[in-house]
């Protein structure tokens, strides 16, 4: 027999399906926290791994690299290299649309690359597609690419995201024309981007959230997640309280708290590997920094710190590393590789040889993360022992990227991101075009003669290991480390994560309750 009391609780039940379960549980939203906000979300005008995030998730490329470097299609559904080395016929998916329901076709795909190729809109993808000679459509799906030369690592360099040529801006600095309308300001789509990504963005509050809503129309079936929030929490023990107050589903946690969060069953801790290779940047622009244009200044840098113990300190998970090719990658290469011992009374002697009997002083730019705070510190501590007076300045992670990218430095820290193929890192040494604006006609000849060997990978591995030597033997930079990104999630949050794949996969992401 029912009683009134058990009939209202059941009343209750059917009337309120997420009585026994947190709303965001309930209704399959997922809160992700990230330490920095997003600089822009027009995939063309950003490199910053928290926006490519999140663009992972808002729009789709011709093609990318899966975690095993592999080449995945996406929007590519097929695709062919002809006989000469230089021609790329690509075939596109017929199915896909933008979030406002306009079909994806091949002048889109122009219209990306193009604009990006266009030096007035100063992409950073730019360099990575300079090979592009001629881009066209051949018909509504069909799109064909020829590059200027053959090019190794070509393909690993087409994974730009698409965005559509109906609402993106051509001209990053134009004011909207309100009788031109298919001219939208790049600040508008940066801010409320169209993809034809698993998911839309539906609101972005600069420095507090993101939030993505599940694109129902999506060519690939709806994600199974219905909404995502991705919230700006810059301390990582800030992350913490919120992963264990269950305010967030996944995030950061403070290294010391690893083992304890991996004993515990509410909690899944992936350890992912990564592709990325953070050094101390030593400026090449002369006009800038004129100190760097000595070697034995920039060996005396090299010295002046016990790297080592800084690197085991602050990033306890990452590898100390010696080149800028990841370790255990098929050009990595040990034996080509000087290694610069801590010795503060060398790294004076080596400055006053330079000219700087009194010592020197260098200015080092960084993101104000929790992480590079403490490195600014040891660093500074270090660097006064080796009669450097070193003034840190960090600043929110744009700001910072922007002056790197505008050589606005003297040092700077500040990652690589995404080898999947070395010629990615390494075109970053090449020509003065890279954040160290390093030029060397020797250097540039072993890279380029690497992206021009096409069929011989054993020739291409022994190119960069000269190149890794020269790199090293000139102090070009200081290396620091190879990343190992570690996330916590709430263990009922399903999530096959790989930091090289990141957001991928994000529509395959779901709650198992």
């Amino acid at each position: 027999m029912i009683t009134k009391g058990l009939a209202l609780l059941v009343a209750i039940i059917l009337l309120s399906p997420v009585a026994f379960m947190s709303p965001d549980e309930g209704n399959g939203e997922l809160i992700i926290a990230r330490g920095t906000d997003a600089p822009s979300l027009d995939p063309r005008a950003t490199t910053a791994v928290y926006a490519i995030e999140v663009c992972e998730a808002v729009f789709n490329s011709l093609v990318y690299s899966d975690r095993d470097t592999e080449i995945v299609l996406d929007l590519a559904k097929d695709y062919e290299i002809k006989d000469d080395d230089v021609t790329y016929i690509f075939e596109l998916r017929e199915d896909v649309t933008f979030h406002d329901g306009e079909p994806l076709t091949a002048e889109d795909v122009v219209f990306t690359y193009e604009t990006i190729l266009d030096p007035a809109f100063g992409s950073p993808h730019k360099e990575r597609v300079d090979a592009i000679e001629t881009i066209e459509a051949l018909d509504e799906y069909t799109v064909k690419i020829k590059i200027d030369e053959p090019h190794a690592a070509f393909m690993d360099s087409l994974d730009v995201m698409i965005v559509p040529k109906h609402a993106a801006p051509s001209d990053p600095f134009a004011d909207v024309d309100p009788d031109v309308d298919e001219e939208i300001e790049r600040g508008v789509f940066a801010h409320e981007p169209i993809g034809s990504g698993p998911f839309k963005v539906v609101d972005w509050s600069p420095e507090d959230q993101v939030v993505l809503e599940r694109y129902e129309d999506y060519h690939e079936g709806p994600a199974k997640l219905e909404r995502i929030v991705r919230r700006i929490i810059p301390e990582d023990e800030a992350q913490y309280a919120d992963l264990m107050g269950g305010r967030i589903h996944v995030g950061f946690a403070p290294e010391q708290e690893y083992d304890a969060l991996d004993a515990d069953p509410d909690f899944t801790v992936i350890h992912s590997p990564t592709l990325n290779y953070f050094p101390l940047y030593m400026n090449h622009d002369y006009d800038r920094a004129p100190m760097f244009e000595d070697f034995k200044v920039r060996k005396a840098i090299n010295k002046a710190a016990d790297y080592d113990a800084i690197v085991e300190h602050v990033w306890e998970t990452a590898l100390r590393v010696h080149t800028p090719i990841v370790q255990d990658t098929w050009a990595y290469d040990p034996d080509s590789i000087r290694v610069y011992d801590h010795d503060p009374e060398r790294a004076r002697e080596l400055l006053a040889e330079a000219g700087y009997p009194d010592g020197l002083e260098v200015e080092i730019i960084m993101s104000d993360s929790t992480t590079n705070v403490e490195l600014g510190e040891m660093l500074d501590a270090y660097y006064m022992q080796a009669g450097i007076d070193l003034q840190v300045n960090t600043m929110d992670f744009g700001t910072m990227l922007d002056r790197v990218v505008e050589g606005d430095y003297e040092m700077a820290h500040v990652g690589m991101v995404g080898m999947t193929d070395p010629d990615e890192f390494m075109q970053r040494f090449e020509s003065g075009d890279g954040a160290g604006n390093y030029s060397n006609e020797e250097l540039d000849e072993y890279i380029r003669e690497a992206r021009r060997t096409v069929d011989d990978l054993e020739r291409r591995k022994e190119l960069y290991s000269k190149a890794q030597a020269h790199i090293s033997e000139n102090a070009v930079d200081v290396p620091l480390f190879n990343s190992v990104f570690t996330i916590i999630m709430d263990s009922d949050v399903v999530w096959d994560y790989h930091y090289v794949e990141r957001w991928r996969n994000i529509d395959e992401v779901y709650w198992d309750n």
